[in-house]
């Protein structure tokens, strides 16, 4: 088993991103259902978080669920539009070191049906939809599993 993959930090002009730590979530100004996926309880996996003049405006990482295969879970605030070029090329190549580092085949993702950003994003990051999870959500709204598979 692979061990924590340190990721940070890494400037991107005014934007720089850092090792994620468990707190850094509940700093982020987010609606109901802004992101996918759900942050881990521990510091197991690896993330990053993003900050904007030192205030975090993104968290994301991968935790491993076993077999070869790993889950991404992303939240964003409002402040990071406007970024997301940047954050698209920071999130693959953190995609990218998940694969080599982790030893991972598979990444998955579970993104709510009615967040078509969300959607399109996991689409720009080579994901692909494999189906609907009815009912799947803490609030029982429908999620699609999207997967990249190397």
């Amino acid at each position: 088993m692979h061990g924590p993959v340190d990721i940070g930090p890494i400037s991107r002009g005014e934007i720089v991103i850092d090792g994620y730590t468990k707190g850094d979530v509940h700093l982020l100004d987010v609606r109901d259902g802004d992101g996918f996926g759900v942050p881990p309880e521990d510091e197991s996996g690896f993330g990053w978080t993003m900050k904007l003049d030192g205030k975090p405006i993104g968290c994301g990482g991968f935790q491993g669920i076993g077999q070869g295969i790993g889950v991404v879970w992303v939240m964003l605030s409002d402040e990071v539009r406007g970024h997301g070029l940047k954050l698209c090329r920071f999130a693959r190549m953190a995609t990218d070191i998940a694969f080599e580092e982790m030893g991972w085949h598979r990444i998955q993702a579970a993104v709510r049906c009615d967040m078509p950003e969300y959607q399109r994003w996991a689409e720009l990051m080579g994901f692909e939809c494999e189906g609907r999870l009815r009912k799947a959500a803490p609030d029982k709204t429908d999620l699609y599993l999207y997967a990249k598979v190397i």
